[in-house]
């Protein structure tokens, strides 16, 4: 193998060794150097000399280079003469000290065998201040070389007192190599020393501004190793070995035995930051993290088997440094690691959220995703992180505000949840991460996000309507609803399925504040006024234990006035109706000021219904409400001429109770204006034509009077022959048949027409007969506009369509 520099120095040294070695006594040992000398004769002592000041701390080796006979002692004097260490050892002999009084100190040398030998020898001898045998070491750098038996290397490094650094020294083949570094201050005196089979750290701050020397020895058990190392050193703020970190990205990297590597990010004070540091074949490796501040002062130090994070905020405006290791329990482990690193503000890795939508992504080991929105002081939003799989990623979610200020943070087994107010306007940024006890699951998530005002993923409300839709694992839905100040309104939502699904519907006004909200097991409810007139905003949410229950839910939602799905009703008519799971029904009814009425709503099964009846004005105005466990009655005087609306619903504890119920109202409720016939004329002259016999003002029939129902007649004196008189009721057109839940609806059946003379027709029922619309009369169908149409001629494709009359069903 190749000699090294030393071997060869020495070499020569002993080539003319018979010319020097007699006057050994009495030389100056080298500092950071070696000398040589030999033992001959047999009781031969040399003597060596170096001067020292007191504090300044020394190391001085003494080797049997032919590792021989010999066996070398060494005894140290202090200026004064007086003996102050012996040591001695089969094949190499040290002694390290501090001096204790100023002067020239003697190192005398012999050989202690037990027979008497010769030989040669070397001294390796360092001094500290002024040792310097292979010079400054470079920050963030590496440097080579190689201990020869009884080998003392040295080195400096140059710093300012509070600056952190770090040394390691590696034993680059993994030898017999026992590495040691001592570290001396500038003054000369013991700092730090450190030893270790493979791998030696030091680190720390510095007490004092100057000049530190490292010394690097073997310490195994016979002080006898040789071998090549490796020599990692950062000094601190100034080591970047590989450069500067990207914002929203990450950097791999490799850590070999004893390895430093170090980073550099720039900060603004107040700024907030994140980095994660990964063993990305998660092996042996151990990664730490050391981050400095731009004054190299130590910030944090954290370490983890798999994956190591540090967030913080910045304290100072500029250059922080981030030095990667390894601390397994011998510092000898390598491997490729991943850093990750996030800035606020400025990191946007994932782009905008989506307003009333879900961005999707997935967080691989130790990742760090980002994503940015946008919002006005004053509003308010909502964001929810999913665990796709429910796996063992343990989302988190980090908030902060446009200057990079943590505002928010929330984290949980499935779903996170965030749910505020912005305080500034500008641009937010979440960062998403997992917070597994490992930190070390990876996963698919979803990031669901709404900010009120403009949140509208599922359109408006419809008045009076139902909407059913589903909430998926952490979802958000949202929905919009136009009002006008002073209306009032209410919302139920409802778990269909009463399952594990827990509602909330939150609300929000025109301008994004927040107005009040509402949750339970099964249904919710919600009753408010409008303070301002525009588009409110509805957010459905789930509430359960764990934020992860999903399911089938109905939003029911009435807006006063407008509100009339189950029609008007009419003075002391019964109407007959169904409250189902979580309902509103809503009726109207025309009323005089200074009438006195009462409504009155009644469970028919006497079942768990608790029925309440609210009462609102003309202009959406609520005016008084009543329940009850069976029968609600609400006793008023109208104040207001005007169309009023009836809400009824279900109070029971639970509010989660259904059952069939009667309403009827006594003292108001005039019937609507009746709208004169509309007849159209036969499209031949043989065809039956049909005339309103009802005797009144419409083709009746009068609503809650059985006694007069569908009257009309049929003239059939220009048919030629008999014919198949087929009455539909049509909604809009003389060819489109009425659409109801019943399918389309004829009336009396299918009569066969004689040729001549005139019939009267009184219809009684409709044709087929729909469950719960008995006949024609059912309140129900007051204000419906329809038309009653001959068809003519065979049934089927052989028929054709006749003339008819249109009209609007009155009371």
């Amino acid at each position: 193998m190749p000699l090294s520099v030393r071997t060869l120095a020495l070499a020569a040294l002993f080539l003319f060794s018979p010319l020097f070695c007699r006057a050994a006594s009495g030389q100056s040992l080298v500092n950071g150097g070696s000398v040589a000398g030999s033992i001959a004769p047999l009781d031969d002592e040399d003597t060596w000399t170096f001067s020292a000041s007191v504090g300044e701390g020394f190391q001085v080796r003494m080797t049997d280079v032919a590792v021989g006979s010999l066996f070398p002692r060494m005894r140290l004097f202090d200026p004064s003469g007086t003996l102050i260490s012996t040591s001695s050892s089969p094949t190499v002999v040290s002694i390290s000290a501090t001096a204790a009084v100023s002067g020239t100190y003697s190192v005398v040398v012999d050989d202690v065998s037990s027979v008497g030998s010769t030989g040669g020898y070397t001294i390796d001898f360092v001094r500290a201040p002024g040792a310097d045998e292979l010079g400054a070491l470079p920050s963030g750098g590496m440097v080579s070389g190689t201990i020869d038996l009884g080998d003392i290397d040295s080195y400096t490094f140059t710093i300012e007192a509070g600056q952190n650094y770090e040394v390691r020294v590696a034993d680059a083949g993994v030898t017999d190599l026992f590495p040691q570094l001592t570290l001396y201050g500038p003054s000369g005196s013991v700092v730090k020393s450190g030893s270790s089979p493979t791998v030696v750290s030091l680190s720390g701050a510095a007490p004092v501004t100057g000049t530190y020397t490292l010394v690097l020895t073997d310490v195994s058990s016979g002080l006898d190793a040789a071998g090549a190392y490796d020599l990692h050193f950062v000094r601190l703020p100034d080591a970047d070995e590989l450069g500067a970190l990207p914002n929203g990205d990450s950097v791999s990297g490799v850590i070999g035995l004893g390895d430093i590597d170090s980073y550099t990010v720039a900060l603004f004070s107040g700024e907030s930051y994140q980095l994660r540091l990964v063993d990305s074949a998660v092996s042996d490796f151990y990664p730490q993290m050391r981050f400095y501040d731009p004054f190299g002062q130590l910030v944090a130090s954290p370490s983890s088997p798999t994956v190591v994070n540090l967030a913080g905020k910045a304290a100072y405006t500029g250059t922080y440094t981030v030095v990667v290791t390894d601390v397994s329990s011998g510092l000898d482990a390598a491997g490729n690691y991943d850093l990750h690193y996030a800035r606020v503000p400025g990191v946007n890795e994932g782009g905008p959220l989506l307003n009333g939508g879900a961005l999707f992504g997935t967080l691989d080991l130790g990742d760090i995703d980002s994503f940015t929105f946008s919002i006005v002081a004053g509003q308010n939003f909502r964001i929810r992180l999913v665990d796709l799989a429910v796996s063992d990623l343990f989302p988190n979610m980090t908030l902060f505000d446009p200057d990079g200020k943590q505002v928010a943070q929330d984290s949980g087994a499935t779903v996170a949840d965030i749910n505020a107010v912005a305080t500034k306007s500008g641009t937010y940024t979440l960062l998403v991460t997992d917070v597994s006890s490992g930190l070390d699951a990876t996963g698919d998530y979803a990031v669901h996000f709404v900010r009120t005002p403009d949140a509208d993923e599922l359109g408006s409300l419809a008045n009076g309507d139902v909407v059913t839709n589903s909430l998926s694992l952490g979802d958000i839905d949202s929905f919009s609803f136009q009002l006008v100040g002073g209306e009032s309104f209410q919302i139920r939502l409802v778990d269909p399925a009463q399952g594990g699904l827990f509602p909330l519907a939150t609300i929000y006004d025109p301008f994004g504040d927040y107005v009040g909200q509402a949750s339970a097991a099964t249904v919710a409810a919600f009753n408010s006024v409008a303070q301002y007139s525009g588009t409110y905003t509805l957010v459905v949410t789930d509430i359960s234990s764990g934020l992860d229950a999903s399911g089938a839910y109905q939003v029911q939602y009435a807006r006063m006035p407008g509100a009339n799905e189950g029609g008007s009703l009419i003075d002391g008519v019964v109407v007959n109706d169904n409250i189902a799971l979580g309902d509103l029904d809503s009726y109207t009814f025309n009323a005089v000021a200074g009438e006195s009425s009462t409504i009155t709503v009644t469970d028919t099964t006497t079942s768990d219904l608790f029925p309440i009846v609210y009462l609102y004005g003309p202009l959406g105005q609520f005016i008084t409400s009543a329940s009850n466990a069976n029968v609600a009655s609400l006793a008023f005087t109208v104040a207001q001429d005007g169309l009023h609306t009836i809400v009824v619903a279900d109070t029971s504890s639970g509010l989660d109770a259904s059952a069939p119920y009667s309403i009827v109202i006594d003292g108001s409720g005039a019937p609507p204006v009746l709208v004169p016939n509309t007849l159209l004329a036969p499209q031949f002259p043989t065809d039956p034509v049909l005339a309103d016999i009802g005797g009144s003002a419409g083709f009746g029939p009068r609503i809650g009077d059985p006694t007069e129902p569908f009257n009309f007649s049929l003239d059939c004196s220009g048919a030629d022959s008999p014919s198949i008189w087929l009455m539909q009721a049509l909604s809009s057109g003389l060819s489109t048949p009425l659409p109801t839940e019943f399918g389309f609806l004829y009336i009396a059946g299918a009569p066969v027409l004689t040729t001549a003379g005139i019939h009267a027709q009184t219809v009684i029922e409709w044709f087929p007969t729909p469950a719960g619309l008995a006949i024609p009369n059912d309140p129900v169908l007051v204000g419906l506009d329809y038309t009653v149409q001959g068809w003519v001629g065979g049934f089927g494709a052989s028929g054709r369509l006749s003339n008819a009359i249109s009209q609007a069903i009155g009371g």
